[in-house]
């Protein structure tokens, strides 16, 4: 009964969307302006610094905080784990909007976060290798100038980092659910707004250097 209250109440936080919320408040359908998201980003744009921070601070700490409610709760890791998963789960599809809602992108991000320095404090991951995969991030954002591409590029191989420090199996399944997520969703952004337009000139230059020369 615990584990399901406390899924269910992770699910409605997860269902409250700020941005959309505020938008209202405004006189402004924040699904129909900018990237039309109701998320941190879309909200920051068309609506201001005070709700998009309000936006981001919620949304990045929703799976936090509904994992700090089931281990109140008392349920096992595992499922507290799975709370925090259905904050994400309410936030892409909210009850309270028609099922229809974000990409959890900073509501993954924030319990990626506390992952990683929970690995760190437990020995899974090391400082060495994070300050490598920072190092490789800035490199990387150096060259392309997209905080997209940092993710398309980082996420996998902070996975393969852990899968080869072998932690917990729940806690690795956690992290797991959340890279993914972050990297799809990162991929999807990446090819709409920049690989899809790197590759025109590829194909082009690649068109030219076949021509036959006169």
């Amino acid at each position: 009964m615990r584990v399901l209250l406390a899924l269910f109440i992770g699910y409605l936080l997860g269902s409250v969307l700020p941005a959309d919320l505020l938008g209202r408040s405004r006189g402004v359908d924040i699904r129909a302006v900018g990237t039309r998201n109701p998320g941190t980003t879309n909200a920051l744009q068309q609506l201001g610094p005070i709700p998009g921070l309000i936006t981001g601070v919620y949304d990045t700490s929703v799976g936090l905080v509904s994992m700090y409610v089931a281990s109140l709760l008392g349920i096992s890791p595992g499922w507290t784990y799975l709370a925090g998963i259905a904050a994400v789960v309410g936030h892409v599809f909210p009850v309270f909007f028609g099922f229809r809602g974000g990409q959890g992108m900073a509501a993954a991000t924030g319990m990626l976060v506390y992952g990683i320095v929970v690995a760190l404090a437990h020995g899974s991951l090391s400082a060495f290798g994070i300050a490598m995969l920072a190092a490789l991030a800035l490199a990387v954002f150096a060259l392309t100038r997209s905080a997209t591409v940092v993710g398309v590029v980082v996420t996998p191989l902070l996975e393969l980092e852990l899968l080869l420090a072998r932690p917990e199996w729940r806690f690795m399944a956690f992290m797991t659910a959340l890279a993914a997520l972050v990297w799809a969703t990162q991929l999807g952004i990446a090819r709409s707004e920049h690989l899809v337009h790197l590759a025109e000139p590829v194909r082009v230059r690649f068109a030219r250097s076949k021509a036959p020369r006169r």
